[in-house]
C-alpha cells in the first residue's frame, strides 16, 4: 500500500486507523509516522469520511 502511494504520490492518500506514535522505532513505526518520512499524505478514515461528505438515511 504505502510503496503504490510514493509511487503516485502526487495522486494518491494513504486512509488508515492508525494514530501516529513519533517514539515508535522499526517494525513497530506506524503507518502516519511512515507518511510523514515519506512526505506522503496521510489521513484518519474519520477525516477521509469527512472529505468525501460521506451521509447515509439510516435510522437507528
Amino acid at each position: 500500500m504505502l510503496s503504490y502511494a510514493y509511487r503516485y504520490s502526487d495522486e494518491r492518500t494513504v486512509v488508515t486507523t492508525e494514530r501516529p506514535r513519533p517514539s515508535a522505532h522499526g517494525a513497530n513505526r506506524k503507518i502516519p509516522d511512515v507518511c510523514k518520512s515519506l512526505n506522503l499524505k496521510c489521513i484518519h478514515t474519520y477525516e477521509f469520511i469527512r472529505e468525501l461528505n460521506f451521509r447515509t438515511d439510516w435510522n437507528w
